[in-house]
This record gives structure tokens, C-alpha cells and sequence, in this order.
């Protein structure tokens, strides 16, 4: 996991323990807020050097 540029749901619920459906979530949150930001955003995945 330490070399992926993105990280998927799956990798959201192992690394925070939660479920997929809040893993989708969190994803979405990032990525509305680096849309905002204006970055360009994958729909399922969040870049990996998101703060959490």
C-alpha cells in the first residue's frame, strides 16, 4: 500500500477501520474538498497524500 499513488475504499477501511460504505464517504469528502481547492479528483479513490 506504501507505493500507490491513490488509495481505494479498501484501503480506507483497513487503514481507519471502518466500513465500506463509510470509506466511500470519506473519499468523497476529500475529494470535494480538493475539488474546491482546485485539484482534478479520481471518483473512488483519494490521493495518498491526503491528510487524514
Amino acid at each position: 500500500m506504501q507505493n500507490k499513488l491513490f488509495l481505494k475504499a479498501a484501503d480506507i477501511c483497513e487503514l481507519m477501520e471502518v466500513k465500506q460504505t463509510s470509506a466511500y464517504e470519506i473519499i468523497g469528502n476529500l475529494n470535494k474538498e480538493l475539488e474546491e481547492q482546485g485539484y482534478l479528483t479520481l471518483r473512488q479513490a483519494a490521493w495518498r497524500k491526503t491528510d487524514f
